[in-house]
């Protein structure tokens, strides 16, 4: 083989790679790196394509040791929550005397942590505190996860610990029945002043706005304690632990209300814009989030009657959360 032979077939071959690579979004244009096309094994956290400042590849890094996570659950709950720190490696929290680990997002407690890996994450996500201005669309990967959700066990472990029962019966020890904009229902004690502080602020905003006042009186039911799983999945509802409320209407117009029901007579859910769901003013809304419920309008998957007692992903989203 000719001299120019060997030279200019490897140069071909480099250039195919290369523009391969460029391609797959692996190296940035103009930024050619022949030791990162024949010895790349994922992208250097200080030469991430996306990730070019040391200060957001810190988070990262952060986010994904759980450390963020463990300490907003911290914050969120200082009265349960004793202590947080890294041990053998792993961020872990001390609940009532025992010690509940990251393990990939799973929180699971020292006797569990064995073979772990089976179970499904917690459930930690970016929770917006604004309504995007589109409704968000399934990726194919999260529609074939509806069908595969109930073959991954659940470990409610920390929740049951923090809430005191893993059963119906030790829950219903925790609980208060109470009245709520005119309604009663069985709440876990804990969110019980939680609850009153909404209303009260809710009944405020009733007295300056007529709109408000006509959302609650078209509700047919406020509901909160069920003993429940969630659709399509083995994780038990927060209606279980009696920290989610459900605004029920008493006539939604027409309009979708919770993505299950809708995927029964409309195969594109996801595509139902704003104006065709039952929403909650963005007022009321607000007064939720401020003491750490978060709507289930704003999801995806959506819930548009239900709010649930999750003030740590507030904490992460950077919202101050208000406790009585």
């Amino acid at each position: 083989m000719s001299f120019k032979k060997t030279i200019f077939i490897p140069l071909i071959v480099v250039t195919v790679l290369y523009l391969y690579f460029v391609y797959a979004g692996l190296i940035p244009e103009g930024n050619i790196s022949f030791s990162r096309i024949f010895f790349w094994r994922g992208p250097s956290p200080w030469e991430s394509v996306r990730l070019i400042d040391r200060d957001i590849v810190s988070g990262l890094i952060a986010e994904f040791s759980g450390e963020r996570e463990i300490k907003a659950l911290a914050k969120a709950y200082p009265d349960r929550i004793d202590k947080v720190e890294k041990r053998d490696g792993e961020w872990a929290l001390l609940l009532d005397g025992e010690w509940f680990y990251w393990q990939g997002g799973r929180l699971l407690p020292e006797s569990e942590l064995e073979g772990g890996e089976v179970y499904r994450e917690f459930g930690f996500y970016d929770y917006p505190l604004e309504l995007p201005d589109e409704p968000p669309a399934p990726d194919e990967k999260q529609i074939s996860r509806l069908e595969r959700k109930r073959d991954v066990p659940v470990n409610s472990s920390f929740l049951d610990r923090l809430y005191g029962g893993a059963s119906y019966t030790e829950i219903r020890r925790n609980l208060e029945n109470i009245a709520f904009l005119g309604y009663r229902f069985d709440a876990h004690r804990r969110i019980v002043p939680v609850l009153r502080a909404v209303e009260e602020e809710i009944k405020e905003l009733m007295a300056e706005d007529e709109s408000a006042e006509r959302f609650i009186g078209i509700l047919r039911n406020i509901e909160c304690f069920s003993w429940r799983e969630i659709d399509r999945s083995m994780r038990r509802s927060y209606h279980s632990y009696g920290i989610a409320v459900d605004l029920i209407p008493a006539d939604a117009g027409g309009k979708a209300v919770y993505w299950v029901w809708t995927r029964y007579y409309k195969r594109r859910w996801h595509d139902v814009p704003y104006e065709r769901r039952w929403m909650v003013p963005e007022e009321i809304v607000n007064i939720f989030e401020k003491y750490g419920f978060i709507w289930g309008g704003k999801w995806l998957f959506y819930d548009n009657m239900h709010f649930e007692y999750r003030p740590e992903l507030l904490i992460l989203a950077g919202r101050d959360i208000k406790m009585p």
